[in-house]
């Protein structure tokens, strides 16, 4: 005989940066591992009836009597679509950040490819900029925005002691413009599943670094 269960409560929740949530429970009138092994339950990673993007995630189910049980069906995914078939995601998240890192060069603008005794080594602030958000697409194509360009040094040094940035500025000047060459470094994305198959979190980042000098190829 099938498992009869009757809806007793529906808790949906929202958050601005992360997926819904939606949690029925149901009374039920056979023990916790009959209903959890009845086919007429739904099953993880089915879609909810309503909600063609909510996704069964977790099925907990707890005795409340020699013949009868609680069940909690929780979904994750978007309780809402655009209409036209696709989820409404959460929020993207944009943040900023950096560390001081250095870099170092034997050539310049001028003198490429011949190369100097001395290489000249300096230090900046190194500006990452992450976007982090979540897809039905594992290959989406959204990315952080481009961190500024370095306008200043920390430290320079050419060999003979090292120096505020600031000390001669067009020293600086020179060593940005014609020493070393802006460029930005992106790392592989990190793809986390959070409902197999169907929704990622998915976070790439962007920093903004300085290269020996080099002619664009």
């Amino acid at each position: 005989m099938a498992t009869i269960l009757t809806l007793t409560q529906k808790r949906p929740s929202q958050q601005q940066f992360g997926l819904d949530t939606f949690t029925e429970i149901y009374k039920c009138d056979a023990t916790a591992d009959v209903v959890l092994t009845d086919p007429i339950v739904r099953q993880m990673l089915s879609a909810h009836p309503d909600y063609p993007f909510m996704f069964v995630t977790g099925r907990q189910c707890y005795e409340t009597g020699q013949t009868a049980s609680e069940l909690n069906l929780i979904y994750m995914g978007c309780l809402t679509d655009d209409g036209e078939g696709n989820p409404i995601l959460p929020a993207q998240k944009p943040t900023s950040g950096g560390q001081i890192t250095s870099a170092t060069t034997n050539t310049d603008e001028d003198i490429f490819p011949s190369t100097v005794t001395n290489p000249a080594t300096v230090t900046f602030y190194a500006i990452t900029r992450t976007l982090s958000f979540i897809s039905n697409d594992p290959d989406a194509t959204d990315e952080p925005s481009d961190p500024p360009e370095i306008d200043s040094l920390i430290t320079w040094d050419l060999g003979f002691g090292l120096q505020p940035g600031f000390s001669i500025p067009a020293m600086e000047t020179y060593l940005l413009t014609k020493a070393f060459v802006q460029a930005i470094n992106e790392t592989p994305p990190d793809i986390e599943p959070i409902v197999a198959g169907q929704f990622y979190q998915i976070t790439k980042r962007k920093t903004r670094t300085l290269l020996p000098y080099g002619p664009a190829s």
